[in-house]
């Protein structure tokens, strides 16, 4: 069946009445405000101390002179005398170097400076559209990682399978054999190359509707391809799993089916851009999710767009909900808000890929939240050990403060910052500034 010929049929089927499952509100603006400049340069903190004595000594006197100041002598440079130390912690870098300055025999002593490459940006031509990415510090992330092996989950309309920015990046299920109409895996699902599609029954997730193509390119959309847009996590795959039709519609047997299979089929990470209103729990919502959680999974939900309480899943325990910000930083008026928002990010006129091998602006906490989702891939692309609950925290520790200061229901524990999420993960960071993670 021809790819016209699927959309034609999609389109036939009727609204599906139970338990229906709205898509959290898309607004489709103009592009607004200047493109944002990149924040400075992040780096990782100093690891070693630098010293130079007045006069060069004998090594073992050197060494007890730098023992006796609270410090690890590690090596000498050679030609230029430099020793070259290590203080007991990061806190007590700065009054080492200060300390050392000070005291006879000492001709300077300076804390090491990381060098590091410069900033990572992509030749994709619009990336210079994607306000968010640098707002977010997006290139200072890219120095270090470009994601994870295990997959983003796409829980939504499906993704555009043909789309030049996706079609590279769509997970491949490495147990099955596609088109011969057998369950090779043994996963319950025949022909599940990129994943399934729920509201079809079949193994073609294909999106219908531009909402699953521009959430997934937000997270993961090809990078430094010379086309079209880059998404956060460029080494990332991409499971398709679709759950909403046409309309943008579906109910939550489907929803809970997808929780299931993501979890089952190796996705670290889902990302839920979609909603119901918070008065009416599911129950079955509520155990696909407790499923993935024990699996290990990160579930990142979007909030809402009516400006009124946290819709489910975003309010579900363990899942983490995801507000809207705009270019200024200011949370947007169509957010939904309450004490399960966790963090926001850019979610009003962002650009990402459609249904039609397009591009197209959308806003919503549908668009902050896979910002949330393709920079945890880059988390844990550094960090891969990092315990899912560990990596909610380090996102919200990590997070830019917005007014009013401190934790408020509108922005959580702040906006979004990549940049600063992948450096807490380095090694050489939490050797000297281990993070005390904790979370609602």
């Amino acid at each position: 069946m021809s790819r016209h010929m699927r959309r034609r049929a999609l389109r036939a089927h009727a609204l599906r009445l139970a338990c229906q499952l709205t898509v959290a509100t898309v607004l489709l603006l103009a592009f607004v405000g200047p493109v944002q400049a990149a924040s400075p340069p992040l780096s990782e903190p100093a690891s070693t101390l630098l010293v130079q004595f007045t006069e060069p000594l004998p090594e073992e006197l050197a060494r007890e002179r730098l023992r006796s100041a609270g410090l690890e002598p590690l090596r000498r440079i050679p030609r230029i005398d430099v020793w070259v130390a290590r203080p007991n912690s990061r806190a007590a870098m700065a009054a080492a170097a200060l300390d050392l300055a000070a005291q006879p025999g000492i001709a300077w002593a300076e804390e090491s400076i990381v060098v590091h490459a410069v900033d990572v940006i992509p030749n994709d031509p619009r990336y210079g559209e994607q306000w968010p990415l640098p707002k977010i510090n997006a290139p200072a992330a890219w120095r270090l990682t470009r994601g994870m092996s295990a997959p983003i989950a796409i829980i939504d309309s499906g993704i555009d399978l043909d789309h030049v920015d996706l079609q590279p990046k769509l997970w491949v299920n490495p147990g099955e054999i596609a088109g011969n109409g057998v369950d090779d895996d043994g996963n319950g699902y025949s022909d599940d190359v990129y994943g399934y599609n729920f509201i079809d029954r079949d193994a073609e997730p294909q999106d219908d509707h531009s909402h699953g193509s521009h959430v997934a390119s937000i997270a993961a959309a090809a990078g430094n391809n010379a086309a079209g847009v880059a998404g956060l996590a460029w080494g990332t795959p991409l499971m398709a799993l679709k759950v909403l039709d046409n309309y943008g519609l579906g109910d939550t047997g489907g929803l809970a089916e997808a929780l299931v299979y993501a979890a089952d089929n190796g996705a670290r990470i889902i990302n839920l851009s979609l909603s119901w209103d918070h008065n009416t729990p599911s129950q079955v919502a509520e155990e696909a999710v407790a499923y993935a959680l024990s699996q290990g999974c990160l579930i990142v939900a979007a909030t809402g767009n009516d400006g009124g309480a946290v819709g489910y899943p975003a309010r579900l325990p363990g899942v983490l909900a995801v507000g809207a910000t705009d270019s200024a930083d200011v949370v947007a008026s169509f957010s939904n808000r309450g004490p399960e928002v966790d963090l926001v990010a850019p979610g009003v006129s962002v650009l990402g890929c459609n249904h039609l091998g397009g591009w197209v602006y959308k806003s919503g906490t549908s668009m902050a939240a896979p910002h949330v989702a393709g920079t945890a891939a880059l988390v844990w692309g550094r960090l891969p050990a990092l315990p899912y609950d560990e990596l909610a925290s380090l996102l919200k520790s990590m997070a830019v403060d917005l007014l009013p200061a401190g934790y408020d229901e509108a922005s959580g524990a702040g906006r979004l910052d990549a940049g600063a999420a992948v450096m807490a993960a380095s090694p050489r960071y939490l050797a000297y500034a281990p993070i005390a993670f904790g979370g609602r």
